[in-house]
């Protein structure tokens, strides 16, 4: 096997994760039922902030995602950069890859910091299945007419 190798930034500096924050795990329809995924990464992002005492302004990327996107908030990442006071112009854009959607988020944050784009981000995931619309095919849909 080979060794393994510290992240670093073009200049040479290593990229390190700071902080870290998520909600608890809760059956479906318990603690969080009703509670869309964009409030549940609000509600973490801005606890993020508060508890890592890292000013908001500092951070000029947000890269989170949903496996399964929902309608009312198709970019999750800017509504929550905008509800949790963030600043306007923070990069902030959505991901999707199944289970491995938080992942993918914080390898796109982790390659931007090495491209030396930005200096701080932060990356997430956030799913409700309380308030997921649940669809079936089109073989056990119910019949028009």
């Amino acid at each position: 096997m080979g060794q393994v190798l510290p992240l670093v930034t073009r200049q040479g500096d290593r990229i390190a994760i700071v902080s870290g924050l998520r909600t608890p795990f809760a059956r479906q329809a318990t603690a969080f039922h009703g509670i869309p995924a964009v409030d549940l990464g609000k509600m973490v992002v801005g606890e993020l902030l508060a508890r890592s005492e890292i000013p908001a302004e500092v951070i000029e990327q947000l890269v989170f995602g949903q496996v399964v996107q929902m309608p009312e908030a198709p970019n999750i990442a800017r509504e929550i950069v905008l509800g949790t006071g963030m600043n306007v112009h923070t990069d902030a854009y959505s991901v999707s890859r199944a289970c491995a959607t938080s992942f993918q988020a914080v390898a796109n944050v982790a390659e931007s910091l090495m491209a030396g784009t930005i200096r701080a981000g932060i990356a997430g995931g956030a799913d409700s299945s309380s308030v997921l619309p649940i669809g079936v095919s089109k073989k056990l849909a119910p019949r028009a007419g």
